[in-house]
């Protein structure tokens, strides 16, 4: 019999510590430094990007306040009652509710655009977030091109079902 989902750990990714935290700002910010003082028109270029990226961050936040006004109390628990649990795996319908609401901060729906709706960065959302629902529900993520809903993934139900049809990985 399989552990009740509630159990199941957190994905936990490694952290950098504060040397790492160095050396990234280190890499970050040392190319920023040659280009102002070898092309000083950045200096006036970076401001405007810093505040086109303010104005999207206020657009993206009006988005969000509008998507969560009718979703008050809305929880896991109506989120897990769209699916069938005694085909679809309890595992999997929470680790995809946790993973996508620890990214939106919102109550989510089955239904959300994993783009649209929710504004998930494409990279973030294949590289992070689908590789941590894959650790912590065991499934394999080898051979996609072959499960039926392959392509079919930008909702987050399609994102259940997805899941649901990869195979277990075989553990050594």
């Amino acid at each position: 019999m399989q552990i009740p989902s509630r159990f199941m750990p957190k994905f936990k990714s490694r952290e950098i510590g504060p040397f790492g935290s160095f050396i990234f700002t280190l890499l970050i910010f040392s190319p920023f430094l040659f280009l102002m003082w070898k092309f000083p028109v950045t200096v006036v270029a970076v401001p405007i990007i810093f505040v086109w990226q303010y104005l999207i961050g206020q657009r993206d936040k009006e988005h969000f306040n509008q998507l969560s006004k009718g979703r008050d109390g809305e929880s896991i628990c109506t989120f897990s009652r769209h699916f069938n649990c005694h085909y679809i795996d309890t595992w999997i319908i929470r680790a995809v509710y946790e993973e996508i609401y620890d990214y939106v901060k919102i109550p989510i729906r089955p239904t959300d655009d994993v783009i649209k709706d929710l504004k998930i960065d494409e990279e973030d959302f294949e590289w992070d977030i689908v590789e941590a629902i894959a650790k912590r529900t065991g499934r394999s993520l080898e051979n996609c091109a072959s499960n039926p809903y392959y392509g079919k993934a930008n909702t987050l139900e399609g994102l259940v079902f997805f899941f649901n049809c990869q195979p277990r990985e075989q553990v050594a």
